[in-house]
């Protein structure tokens, strides 16, 4: 769908607010839909970087269907204005749940595993790296406890001649989950997601997340130097099992860990995440 008109939109409040852009809920007046509406913040409306990585996740999302990403509807440019539609999700971001601790979120970890997995893996699988997975970029949907990926503004493609020969994008803000190959401005791929995976899961399993750096800078050397925490050290009741993969998988050389994300993905089904699953709070 393809509206290009401003005029076919109206746009409410704003519900989330991020370094370069922010995220209105807005309408569909024709379709009489909910939609989200992202634009550049007000002093980075001009700004040729900023709308360039707008239309760069339109140009990737508008040909994805898939059930764990969020829907890409459109672009419009009008009146000085770069604004991304995509569906509307009634949900929470993951960082939201994982801020209310373990014992109230942890009987939603097996499926938000899964469907940020079967995302991630998908997402890969189609020529694509994320580069920037964090628990910014997931949305669990309230009813169904159903997580879909919601934003992928600085992937890297891993076909074709400009993967080969492209310098890798230097990342001015790459989350609090980056892989070291993304923190060096190297060329990443698949395992690259795996290793931002692995410690968002890590947080997920225990609370609290890997390399906690309160400084930007003193997280940068954590993810480059610190050796890999396990989970299970820190909430005995994460299996053995899952505790070693994710140790594998931020291994802070990509050689160290699987060799994709499907292997990740395949190995995950094999294993269980809990000794005893957590019950839902009354």
């Amino acid at each position: 769908m393809a509206q290009t008109s401003l005029k076919d939109y109206r746009r409410g409040n704003c519900v989330c607010t991020g370094a370069v852009t922010q995220v209105f809920r807005g309408e569909n007046t024709l379709l009489e839909i909910p939609v989200a509406m992202k634009m550049p913040l007000g002093n980075l409306r001009q700004d040729s970087r900023t709308i360039a990585m707008l239309h760069r996740e339109f140009a990737v999302g508008e040909e994805i269907r898939h059930p764990k990403i969020v829907k890409m509807i459109d672009l419009v440019c009008e009146n000085g204005q770069t604004i991304l539609v995509s569906e509307w999700l009634t949900g929470r971001p993951l960082t939201e749940i994982l801020r209310e601790g373990l014992d109230s979120s942890a009987w939603r970890v097996p499926q938000i595993v899964q469907d940020m997995t079967e995302a991630v893996c998908f997402f890969n699988s189609i020529g694509w790296v994320h580069q920037t997975l964090s628990p910014d970029v997931f949305m669990v949907l309230e009813e169904t406890n159903e997580t879909k990926m919601i934003e992928f503004p600085f992937v890297r493609s891993t076909r074709g001649l400009r993967a080969c020969f492209r310098r890798p994008d230097r990342i001015s803000n790459p989350g609090r989950c980056p892989s070291p190959e993304v923190i060096r401005g190297e060329k990443t791929d698949s395992r690259s997601d795996a290793y931002s995976l692995s410690c968002i899961f890590f947080e997920m399993v225990t609370g609290v997340p890997p390399y906690p750096g309160p400084t930007f800078n003193q997280l940068i050397h954590q993810h480059l130097n610190l050796p890999v925490p396990s989970a299970d050290a820190v909430n005995p009741n994460v299996t053995p099992e899952f505790a070693k993969l994710l140790r594998r998988t931020m291994a802070k050389q990509p050689t160290e860990r699987p060799a994709s994300m499907t292997e990740f993905q395949n190995t995950l089904k094999e294993i269980r995440i809990f000794k005893r699953q957590p019950q839902r709070p009354q």
